[in-house]
């Protein structure tokens, strides 16, 4: 849907990390039984929020990070990508 995107704000765009469309057993699985990821990289982040004061607080997320988020956040942005509030990433996963 989109090449490039900048956030504004404290919104963040990620690319969801597919999970493996068949069983260990080697069954498909539907899109319609699927659920959905709860994982991404994070592709652009915005440059923060302002505060009740005007400062800018800066992101905790950056690019390239694999981060966690709720179930039912964010907004799609088309098949594989989704934009986020920093707010709804619950954490950053690391290796």
């Amino acid at each position: 849907m989109f090449q490039k995107l900048r956030p504004l704000g404290n919104h963040v765009w990620v690319e969801l990390i597919e999970k493996n469309e068949r069983t260990q057993g080697g069954i498909f699985i539907p899109d319609s039984a699927k659920e959905k990821t709860q994982t991404a990289t994070v592709l652009a982040v915005g440059p923060g929020k302002l505060s009740a004061n005007s400062i800018l607080i800066p992101m905790q997320v950056q690019v390239g990070d694999v981060v966690f988020f709720g179930k039912f956040s964010g907004v799609p942005a088309g098949d594989k990508f989704m934009i986020l509030k920093e707010e709804d990433i619950l954490g950053i996963v690391e290796r």
